[in-house]
């Protein structure tokens, strides 16, 4: 199924803007198969990965998350 391009490995992005004027930058990467293990767990199918870049109000990076 993966050579189906309804299934293939994608990544989005979006910004989002706070009240106060603040914004996050975020970064969505989707995986139809995520076979990476651990201890042999963890191998499995359809995984959301996300990165987000806090930026200050001269749009420097000031921190960084990640799931």
């Amino acid at each position: 199924m993966h050579a189906n391009p309804a299934y293939k490995d994608r990544m989005e992005a979006r910004v989002v803007e706070y009240p106060d004027g603040g914004k996050v930058l975020q970064y969505w990467s989707f995986y139809y198969n995520n076979p990476k293990t651990y201890a042999t767990r963890g191998n499995h199918e359809g995984d959301w990965e996300m990165a987000q870049v806090h930026p200050n109000p001269s749009q420097e990076p000031v921190a960084a998350t990640y799931s």
